[in-house]
Order: structure tokens, then sequence, then C-alpha cells
């Protein structure tokens, strides 16, 4: 209590006030500290405690539910651990609800969906390769168009060499009947027209042979000429089918895509249907008030009582144990008011020392003789296991007087830790430290 009266009760308030003046909540005090005080004289004077175990055995309940409660405002982020005074923060009623109905989809949701991509799969056949396919057409089309001209060209040539065979044997036949009309006037040897007729025989001969030839390369040509055809032919259907399916392709592309915005806009249109109503249920919300506005406190009735009891019962068991009362505000302010750790935690504590200064006086005063210098007032209630009604507890003054150099360094030194780490992080070790307290009381009382 001596120890208290002095770290939390003068220098923690005066190191966090000039950092902060409005750290401290002065209707926080004004309204609770009456109960808190009534329940200290009560705890202290009235109902000494009697059965340790059962009070502690409570006050290990008790803390677990501050443990469970701390853990879960972190995770959930109803404690308001931020170091800043935004007034933007949704309200801890909106706290682990979604912000629009579940049968539309947010926006989040909207951009978590799967996009069809903005472009089809080209054809098998890209344009080159048809290109490609149509000039290939094109020289074998001419190759049929230049193998028809020589095939022309041998067709007259062979019908040139038919018709000159056909003259020189004409000829021959005529010179062969001159020769015969004068061999048998004259019976003499060949005569110059059977000369002449035999050389027209070889001759035509000779032209028939060049026009079989000649023949042969054209029935060759003719050949190349159908091949070359059915190739051009080929490849003209080739080209057809393939510019068919391009086309198609095209057109399935083209209704994809027709697809793929339609899906597009129905989904901007979903997203900006649910942007609405977020915002017009953001707009229904009751808005958070920043933290200036939350450490004025303004209390309801019902409020009032709840805050008026649990103080009460604080000040008993602190009253009794030396602690509680604290952990007791603390869960009320941030959960009924919402105000920041930072303000509920140093208010609650710096209560503490506020009782701890007539916890000190009562102990200081009201000690029995020969336990401390007095006066030796008999402030408690009298009964039978205390008939003088004394308040036990000597007060260590040169044990107090040894630790107040390092209690000042380190109030002074807190505030400017708790900015450094960040109210969360303290927060955190804080729940490090109540759940040692809970080992430690388990252990002590079950083992």
């Amino acid at each position: 209590a001596a120890t208290q009266a002095l770290g939390v009760g003068v220098f923690t308030p005066l190191s966090w006030m000039g950092r902060d003046p409005n750290i401290l909540m002065r209707s926080f005090y004004l309204s609770i500290f009456p109960f808190a005080l009534a329940g200290l004289v009560t705890g202290y004077l009235l109902t000494p405690l009697q059965r340790q175990e059962e009070v502690e055995i409570a006050f290990t309940v008790f803390i677990f539910f501050l443990f469970w409660y701390t853990l879960r405002g972190l995770v959930t982020n109803h404690l308001d651990v931020s170091d800043t005074d935004d007034d933007d923060v949704p309200p801890s009623s909106s706290v682990g609800k979604p912000a629009v109905d579940s049968d539309l989809e947010s926006p989040a949701a909207v951009d978590d969906v799967e996009e069809v991509p903005n472009e089809v799969s080209p054809p098998s056949i890209t344009q080159e390769e048809i290109e490609s396919m149509k000039n290939e057409a094109l020289a074998a089309e001419k190759k049929a168009m230049d193998a028809e001209s020589t095939a022309q060209e041998l067709t007259e040539r062979v019908d040139s060499l038919k018709k000159n065979a056909a003259a020189l044997a004409q000829e021959a036949r005529e010179k062969q009947t001159i020769a015969a009309s004068k061999r048998k006037i004259f019976s003499t040897g060949p005569s110059k027209k059977a000369i002449e007729a035999e050389k027209a025989l070889q001759a035509a001969a000779k032209q028939r042979r060049l026009a079989e030839e000649t023949q042969k390369q054209l029935d060759a040509k003719q050949a190349e000429i159908v091949q070359a055809k059915a190739q051009v032919d080929r490849l003209r259907e080739q080209i057809e089918q393939t510019e068919l399916e391009v086309a198609q392709a095209a057109a399935a592309s083209m209704e994809k895509q027709k697809r793929v915005e339609a899906q597009k806009a129905e989904e901007a249109q979903k997203a900006a249907a649910a942007e609405a109503q977020k915002q017009a249920l953001d707009a229904q919300k009751p808005r958070r008030k920043s933290k200036a506005e939350r450490r004025k406190l303004k209390f309801t009735k019902k409020q009032y009582i709840i805050y008026a009891i649990s103080s009460f019962f604080g000040g008993v068991l602190t009253g009794w144990i030396g602690i509680a009362i604290e952990k007791i505000t603390f869960i009320l302010l941030t959960y009924v008011h919402e105000v920041d750790v930072v303000a509920a935690g140093v208010s609650s504590v710096v209560l503490t020392g506020f009782l701890s200064q007539f916890a000190f006086f009562f102990h200081g005063a009201c000690a029995p003789p020969g336990d401390g210098p007095g006066p030796h007032w008999q402030c408690g209630l009298k009964w039978a296991d205390n008939p003088e009604g004394y308040v036990y507890g000597n007060v260590p003054y040169k044990l107090w007087m040894a630790v107040l150099p390092g209690l000042l360094c380190g109030t002074l030194f807190g505030p400017w830790c708790n900015a450094k780490i960040g109210p969360k992080n303290v927060m955190i070790v804080f729940l490090v430290f109540l759940f040692l307290d809970i080992a430690e009381n388990v252990n002590d009382l079950f083992f």
C-alpha cells in the first residue's frame, strides 16, 4: 500500500500528465472513487479478510477472465490499442460482422473472382501460313499455265510434223508413180524421180519419228498439267477450309469477348451495388467517437449502477489483497465506454494508487501499539478475532524509503517505454504477466 500510494498514486499521474494532460478522466474519478473508497473501508475496517484461500480462488478466476477478455479484445480488435486519435475507426459492435449481406458479394470478393482471359486462343493455322499456301497455289497455277502453253506449242508442232510427213509421203508416192511409168518406157535403172521419191519417203519417216517424240513430250506435259491442276485444286480447297476455320475462330473469339465483357460489366455492377450497400450500412452504423470524446465519460443509469457495484466490490478486494479494482475498472472502461487501453489502464492504476493512500493511512495510523510509530488509533470494527479494532500489517518504512528512487525512475520511464514499444505490444506483455500470475496462484492453491 505504501509503495502504491506514491508509485501509482503520485508519480504515475504526474509522469503521464506531462505527456498527455487528458489521460486521467475527471468524470471517472468523480463518479467511481466514492464507491471504491467505501469498498476499501469496508474491506479494511468492517469485514477484514478471514478465509484468504477462498478469496485467492475467486481472484484467480477473475484474473483468468481478464486474461481471456484481453486476449479476445486484441484478436478481434475490440480493444483500442492505437496510438493516434482517429475518428474513423469502426465501432466495436461491428467487429467480426460482415460489411454487407451474405447474398451480395463485397468488392473484395468481386476482386477475388477468377477473371476470364480477355483474349481467346488463336487458331492453329496462322495468317502467315495461309499466305504461304496462297503463294504456293499461285506458283502451282503458274506452273500449270506454263505447262499448258508448252503443250499447246507441242501440239502445234506435232500437227505440223504430221502434215509435213503426210505431204512428203504424198510427194514420194507421186514421184514413185512417175518413176515407175518412165521405167516401163525406157527400162533403165533408177531414175532421178525414184531417187527423189526415196528421199521424200525417208524425210517423211523422219518427220513421223519427230512427231512421235513430240507426242511423247506432249503426253508428259499434259500429265504435268493434270498434276499441277490437281495441286492447285487441293491448295485452293485447303485455303478455303483454313479461311473458314479462321473465320469461325474469329467469330468464336468475338462471341467470347462479348461474354467476357458482359461478365465484367455484371461483376462491376455487383461490386457497385455491394459498395453502395456497404456505404449505406456504414452510414447507418454509429460512428465510434474519438479518443478524446470517449474519455469524457457519460453514464446512463444502468451503466452508473454497474460501475458503482463493481467499484465497491473492487475496493473490498483491494482492501483484502492490495489489488483488483484496477482490473475491474479496466474491463468496464474498455468494454462499456470503449476507452483506449492507455487511458483505461493509467486511470485504473492511478485509482488503485489513490485507494492505496488511504490504505497506507490505515496501516500507519491504526496499527496496534508496538507496530510502527503510531498514533495507533482503533479504526476497525471490534470483533472476536480483533477485539481492539486495529489494522494489522506494519509499514516497512526503511524498505519503503529505499525503493522510492527506483520507483520514481520507473514511473518516469514508463510513458516513454509505452510510446516506443506501442500499446499493443504492452498489452501482449500484460497478457504474459497475467498468465504467469494465474500459474503461480494455481500452484499455490492446489500444489
